[in-house]
């Protein structure tokens, strides 16, 4: 009985040895085929014996050639966007949304601090000859106590109440958030030579304009500009122009920086809020109203202590907090750009081009945010500093497409280099950042999506005196560059610009987290990228497991959220 069962076991384990062999063969060559790919594509880091690099194979500014992030605890290896073998991605034809000159401009009278419509004749007199006598009306555009409101109120009026003339240099009253205009023949109303919207930032009432001038001396502004589904890969790629701006001194690229959520809504919140989707779920339902309303904002910190806020993003059929969503029953700023793009999206000719609302009337729907920033940037940066914090989001020329940002590109940098010119970046700390990657198309589609996807961009600027005054956040940005980041760090990050003004600052209910850390700090080397808790957890081990069989030795996470 003994000798019977050692001679079974004997044979059991021949075949299992034999399964091992045939498995290990399928194994290998299975990863010869991958190899090639990698090679083809991405620099060839699966060649690269991991043990050795660790032991100090490479040094490290080697190693960076080779990684985003490379600890024993987290590793991303660095895609070469240029590189052949990517989809090839040649630029959409770029569409102007007009080619006249503007029958009405806006000027801005600095000591009376108002408006004014002004006609340029001689403008109409060369390019509209062939027209008779013509006279121009406004529409007033206000801001409404909701969302929704400001479009109703605008249908009311509408029925009500007849456009009225203006004359050249009107005065535009403080009240008015924007106006349409339009210009027609006298003799013939119903022949329209232009209409035109106008978003104006009113100079606001009730401040104490000897502490704003002291603040705005004190304080670092802070611009958050956004653009959606934009990789560092693929900012690289489609957009040089603006990439190559923001590699000039005191900008500091997050290589490391990762997404926490699927879409836009979760990875903003983080930024603006430090909550996981969790967590404010918990909280309220935003698809009720009011919800959005009771929960604590960075602008509202920001506003506590003296701040302006401001908030404006493009597309308002799916903005962030309205797409699927009920908003804000209130003004969520100081400054809140929503009311206006609703009503000049249903009253002006639109043309639609990459899935969306591309040309609003006479401009690009992204056009109205950054030309609000710019009068933001005017008034209170350059002619008369105040603090302001401010979101300015566009997704119209990237949403849907990941060719959309190379006919972003030049619009982008011309604004980049105005606000240059107004002394932004003199005075004001500028993120320049993305909420995630292509997450469908063909960059999404290539094996290398995964990490396309969450990996958006994120770029810091800090102003000449603040690296001056603050050594020590020069010197973590820098060593941060290569090491994990996610959005609730970057959330800590902005909150200490307050605290550094502000070290006593009531935050309301503080969030603990014991994994966040403030971008503005050293971050840990060793971080854990495996730590995902806003997807399926069965769906997302399947596909680390994926993709680790894909990049061969080198694992690839990301850091989803932090620990509850």
């Amino acid at each position: 009985m003994i000798r019977y069962n050692g001679r079974k076991l004997i044979y059991l384990c021949m075949g299992v040895m034999g399964l091992i062999f045939l498995l290990v063969n399928h194994v290998t060559n299975d990863s010869r085929e991958v190899d090639k790919a990698w090679q083809i594509e991405i620099d060839p880091i699966t060649r690269m014996n991991i043990s050795n690099v660790q032991a100090g194979g490479l040094d490290q500014r080697e190693l960076y050639k080779k990684f985003f992030v490379f600890s024993s605890k987290c590793k991303m290896p660095k895609v070469n966007p240029f590189v052949e073998g990517f989809p090839e991605l040649k630029p959409l034809k770029f569409k102007a949304c007009t080619d006249e000159p503007s029958l009405v401009s806006v000027i801005y009278d600095l000591a009376k601090k108002h408006y004014m419509l002004h006609l340029n004749m001689e403008k109409s007199l060369k390019n509209f000859a062939n027209y008779s006598a013509f006279g121009c009306t406004y529409f007033e555009i206000v801001p409404g106590a909701a969302d929704i409101e400001a479009y109703l109120l605008l249908f009311f009026l509408c029925s009500v109440k007849a456009p009225e003339y203006f004359h050249q240099d009107w005065v535009v009253p403080s009240h008015f958030l924007g106006v349409i205009v339009e210009c027609h023949e006298m003799a013939n109303k119903s022949r329209v030579l232009q209409r035109d919207a106008f978003a104006f930032v009113q100079h606001p009432k009730n401040r104490n304009e000897a502490n704003d001038a002291l603040r705005g001396a004190q304080y670092p502004s802070v611009f958050l500009f956004g653009i959606d589904s934009m990789s560092r890969m693929n900012f690289r790629r489609s957009m040089p122009l603006t990439s190559k701006f923001v590699r000039q001194k005191g900008w500091f690229e997050m290589e490391g920086f990762n997404k926490v959520g699927d879409n836009t809504l979760p990875n903003l919140m983080a930024i603006l809020t430090g909550r996981t989707p969790r967590q404010w779920q918990s909280l309220c339902d935003v698809r009720k109203p009011g919800c959005l309303d009771s929960l604590h904002f960075l602008w509202h910190h920001f506003h506590n202590v003296g701040y302006l806020t401001a908030y404006a993003e493009d597309l308002s059929s799916i903005s962030t907090f309205n797409y699927l969503k009920m908003g804000f029953k209130r003004p969520p700023v100081d400054f809140y750009l929503r009311p206006f793009l609703m009503v000049i999206g249903q009253f002006l000719q639109t043309v639609e081009y990459f899935g969306f609302k591309y040309c609003v009337g006479r401009r690009h729907s992204f056009s109205y945010v950054f030309d609000y920033a710019k009068q933001l940037i005017e008034r209170f940066v350059f002619e008369q500093p105040k603090p302001l914090f401010g979101l300015f989001w566009t997704s119209s020329f990237t949403h849907d497409d990941c060719r959309g940002g190379a006919n972003l590109d030049g619009l982008f940098l011309s604004y980049m280099e105005q606000f240059k010119d107004y002394g932004l970046f003199e005075k004001s700390v500028v993120i320049l950042l993305s909420d995630h990657g292509s997450r469908n198309g063909a960059l999404a589609e290539h094996y290398t999506g995964f990490l396309e996807e969450r990996q958006p961009m994120l770029h810091i600027y800090l102003p000449p005196w603040y690296r001056k005054l603050y050594p020590s956040v020069v010197e973590a940005l820098n060593l941060n560059r290569n090491r994990l980041s996610s959005n609730y760090d970057l959330y800590l990050g902005l909150r200490n610009f307050i605290e550094q003004t502000h070290p006593r600052m009531d935050y309301f209910r503080n969030i603990k987290c014991d994994q966040c850390l403030s971008i503005l700090k050293v971050l840990p080397f060793n971080r854990f990228c495996q730590r995902l808790q806003l997807f399926d957890l069965e769906f997302v081990e399947q596909k680390l497991i994926n993709e680790e069989n894909i990049y061969g030795q080198v694992k690839t996470y990301s850091l989803y959220s932090r620990t509850q």
